[in-house]
């Protein structure tokens, strides 16, 4: 007989990923979210009747065809204050507030209410939360308790235990109490690497037998075809050398693509001047620099430094807007070496966390390298998947760009490339979705 695992989850990849390639021989997933739209082609199909989204009144979720034809009919002047209204409330709520169960009001208590009639819908036999927002656990947490029925909760960030961000003592400690009052029946937690499951068992109290590393993903199915075989033949080592492909060349095109934080500027500062040393040793290099959200943090320091690369005579492409998805994998499958920038002094309390772009780029399986501190965990998935290394100074940094360089000239590939076909597709979607579906066996 079938077990019930329902899933609350806002729209985020992971939850993605967990609805597209749960196992169905075993279980009958049902998914409650807080606004029905379809995260996927086929997903209506898919999930059907199991797919309960969250309900105000009478109506069922909201109609997303009436939602953009009322933002169709606004006035350019009333978009423009919405757009810096948005703005604007991203800077006080990251700069000084840091809310972090920003689905409350809107969400949760909402909810709560109507958590017995979920239940009578799903029969759920587990539940599975996805933090972020904090809401979701709230959900999750009312109804274990009430049905007495186990309860894993995922986490893809830190939630409290990262207090880098507050400005206000006295919310900070408020919101902490909260989220330790939240988690207090979790049967189970997951966390995406163990630096990062060590924080949270320690925070939330939860012994280490019952706290879970399980990491991904990358997904190459919506890829154009001649991309996503490019990419397989890479990820199982079969793609042609730079050697044997005939020509050499130009230029080394370096590529960095993602969200600008004080944290990075440092590591981003680094490769600028690794940069430098590269043009002092007249190797030709193209720099393609997408941050996503430059207007929020953005220094003078990096402004300078990027002047001075072009007076060198540094082709830079620059970008400042968001792009979608695939777009931005394309423009990394491009590039020659990506580049993934973090924190040279991360405090204790992020050090575990990883950006999603490692599997990305494990996907894209071009060689990569990671500008941050050896403590954090990124330079061991690197090398695991054989795709790259992290680095830490600019000496490291400008040695490992001019290894990629004597290769793409037709010398000897770097020694720490050589990617490794099964070690990456264990991060995938498809494999992460497996693992938690096994770990739900257990309770």
């Amino acid at each position: 007989m079938k077990r019930n695992v329902l899933i609350i989850a806002k729209q985020s990849i992971k939850a993605e990923a967990m609805v597209r390639y749960w196992p169905k021989d075993k279980w009958n997933l049902y998914l409650y979210t807080f606004r029905k739209k379809e995260w996927f082609p086929g997903m209506s199909e898919q999930l059907g009747k199991n797919w309960v989204a969250f309900s105000q009144g009478k109506n069922r979720g909201i109609d997303e065809s009436d939602l953009t034809a009322g933002l169709a009919g606004q006035s350019l002047f009333k978009n423009f204050i919405k757009a810096k209204e948005e703005q604007i409330r991203k800077q006080i709520d990251m700069k000084i507030l840091r809310l972090y169960d920003q689905r409350l009001l809107s969400w949760a208590f909402p909810s709560l209410s109507q958590t017995e009639t979920l239940y009578q819908e799903t029969k759920a036999d587990i539940v599975i939360s996805i933090y972020e927002p904090l809401a979701t656990n709230l959900i999750a947490r009312r109804i274990a308790i009430k049905h007495k029925i186990p309860w894993i909760a995922y986490f893809r960030d830190h939630s409290t235990t990262y207090n880098e961000l507050i400005r206000v003592p006295v919310l900070w400690h408020a919101q902490r109490f909260y989220d330790r009052w939240v988690h207090t029946p979790l049967t189970c937690l997951v966390g995406v690497s163990l630096p990062f499951v060590d924080i949270l068992s320690r925070f939330y109290k939860i012994p280490r037998s019952r706290s879970h590393v399980i990491t991904g993903g990358f997904d190459d199915s919506y890829l154009p075809q001649d991309i996503k075989e490019r990419c397989a033949d890479r990820r199982n080592n079969q793609a042609p050398k730079a050697s044997e492909t005939g020509g050499r060349e130009a230029r080394l095109k370096i590529s960095y693509m993602g969200s600008l934080y004080g944290h990075r500027v440092e590591p981003l500062c680094m490769l600028f001047d690794a940069l430098q040393v590269l043009l002092n040793r007249s190797v030709p290099c193209e720099l393609k620099l997408w941050l996503s959200n430059s207007w929020y943090f953005f220094p003078r320091s990096v402004r300078e430094k990027i002047e001075q690369l072009k007076a060198k005579g540094l082709p830079t492409i620059f970008g400042s807007t968001r792009i979608p998805h695939t777009e931005a994998l394309k423009m990394q499958e491009a590039a020659d070496v990506n580049l993934i920038v973090e924190g040279m002094r991360p405090p204790h309390s992020t050090a575990g966390t990883l950006t999603w772009k490692v599997f990305d780029l494990m996907m894209i399986a071009k060689p990569s390298i990671a500008v941050c501190a050896p403590t954090l965990p990124i330079g061991n998935y690197l090398r695991e998947a054989g795709i790259g290394i992290d680095v830490s100074d600019v000496e490291g940094l400008a040695s490992a760009l001019m290894e990629i360089w004597k290769w793409k000239q037709g010398g000897i590939c770097p020694v720490w490339y050589s990617p490794r076909g099964h070690a990456i597709e264990q991060y995938s979607f498809r494999s992460m979705a497996e693992k938690m579906s096994k770990l739900t066996e257990e309770f």
